[in-house]
């Protein structure tokens, strides 16, 4: 007998695509403990449990592999999206709205992905003009976001601009400082001091 709320048998597409994840996941978790260069397809395809034809069948190379692990699993657009709702918010918490959202991303572990790949991959040109791209438009993106979240203060482009690198700098240098001192309650008290930074610079804007 059928019941009323039968499971829907997932199709090849699904398959593909959960196993297209599991396969990018993998990459991620390799380029942390082996770095770029012991990040290889018959690495990946180890670490997940599959063999390297399976691997191949996703990403004929290395580069394709990496590419999409940063197009398609560390770089995301619904943080700006968020930060653009909270515009009505008083400054502070603004500020540390800013400050936090951009905070889970470089605080995530798996942000040292990114530079394993930037670093391993300097010498194809072909990666690294399709990085610089991904992160032009990341950019673009958060800087309207932060136009958009402060629009009542009215900040010029050259304001946005300084404020989005200085603030995402200051998160790089923290992240970075983390995997060697990984004390909470100091990276506390840094992003703390971070969002008092802001609101002052803002609020004299």
């Amino acid at each position: 007998m059928t019941t009323a709320a039968q499971t829907v048998p997932r199709t090849q597409s699904d398959r593909r695509t959960k196993t297209r994840k599991a396969l990018l996941d993998a990459t991620i978790e390799v380029l942390l403990n082996r770095g770029f260069d012991g990040c290889s397809l018959a690495n990946v395809a180890k670490y997940a449990g599959l063999t390297t034809g399976s691997v191949q069948h996703h990403f004929k190379t290395k580069s394709q592999m990496m590419l999409a692990v940063i197009e398609e699993r560390l770089f995301e657009t619904s943080d700006d999206q968020a930060l653009e709702l909270k515009a009505n918010e008083n400054i502070e918490d603004r500020c540390k709205l800013l400050v936090e959202t951009q905070w889970q991303y470089y605080g995530d572990p798996k942000y040292l992905a990114i530079w394993s790949i930037i670093l391993g991959g300097r010498s194809d040109p072909e990666m690294i003009g399709k990085i610089g791209e991904w992160q032009k438009n990341a950019i673009a993106r958060h800087e309207r976001a932060i136009k958009q979240l402060f629009a009542d203060h009215k900040l010029r482009p050259s304001q946005v601009k300084a404020m989005q690198y200085f603030v995402n700098a200051q998160l790089r240098g923290l992240a970075l400082l983390q995997t060697v001192e990984p004390d909470q309650a100091n990276i506390k008290c840094q992003l703390s001091m971070l969002v008092d930074m802001l609101k002052l610079q803002i609020s004299e804007a």
